[in-house]
C-alpha cells in the first residue's frame, strides 16, 4: 500500500490526469473522494493530498474576481466624483470672479476718464478711453448672456464721438464721458447681478 500512495503523490505533483492503482484506473478529478475513502479504509494521513485539497479551496472563482473589479471601480468613483464636482464648482466660481473683476475694471476706467476730463486733462482722458473701449469690446465678447452683451456693445457706440472730442480738447467731452460712466455702471450692474 505505501507504494500506491507514493505513486499517487508523484502523479499529483507531476500533473498526471490518471493513476493506475490496484488494477484500477483512478481519475484525478475524483481523487478527493478516493483520498477520503483511503483515509477511512486505511486510517492514513497524506499531507500532499491535503495541500492539494486546501489549494483548491482558495482558488477565486470568476464571480469573485468580477465582484472585486466592480468594488475597485466603485471605490475609484467614490473618490473621483466628489473631487470632480468640487473642481467644476471652483472653476465656475473662478469664472464668475474673473467676470466681476473685468466689469469692475471697466467701471474704474470709465470713471477715471471722466475725472481726467473734468480736470481738463483731455490727453490723459483720451489715453484712458482707448483701453476702456478696448476692454469693453473684450468683456462684451465674453459676456455670458445676450442682454449683457448688448448693453456693453451699446457703450461702444459713442467711441468715435468721445475720441474726437478728447482729441480736440472739446469741453463737450465731459458731458459725454459722464453719460458713458453712468451707462457703464448700468451695463455692468445688469451683468453683475
Amino acid at each position: 500500500m505505501p507504494d500506491s500512495r507514493l505513486v499517487i503523490a508523484l502523479f499529483i505533483m507531476l500533473g498526471s490526469s490518471a493513476v493506475g492503482r490496484g488494477g484500477r484506473l483512478v481519475v484525478l478529478s475524483s481523487l478527493p473522494e478516493q483520498v477520503e475513502s483511503n483515509r477511512a479504509q486505511y486510517g492514513v494521513y497524506n499531507e500532499v493530498q491535503d495541500k492539494a485539497k486546501a489549494s483548491e479551496r482558495f482558488v477565486p472563482g470568476k464571480n469573485q474576481i468580477i465582484v472585486v473589479i466592480v468594488l475597485l471601480i466603485i471605490v475609484f468613483l467614490a473618490g473621483f466624483v466628489p473631487q470632480y464636482i468640487k473642481v467644476k464648482r471652483l472653476e465656475n466660481a473662478l469664472s464668475v470672479a474673473r467676470q466681476e473683476n473685468a466689469l469692475a475694471q471697466l467701471r474704474d476706467l470709465a470713471d477715471l476718464a471722466f475725472i481726467q476730463a473734468n480736470q481738463k486733462n483731455y490727453g490723459l482722458a483720451a489715453g484712458t478711453s482707448k483701453p476702456f473701449f478696448s476692454r469693453a469690446r473684450d468683456v462684451a465678447n465674453r459676456a455670458p448672456d445676450a442682454n449683457g452683451r448688448k448693453a456693453l456693445e451699446d457703450l461702444l457706440a459713442s467711441q468715435d464721438k468721445i475720441t474726437a472730442e478728447l482729441a480736440k480738447g472739446d469741453s463737450e467731452a465731459l458731458g459725454d464721458l459722464q453719460a458713458l460712466s453712468e451707462k457703464t455702471r448700468q451695463a455692468t450692474g445688469s451683468i453683475d447681478r
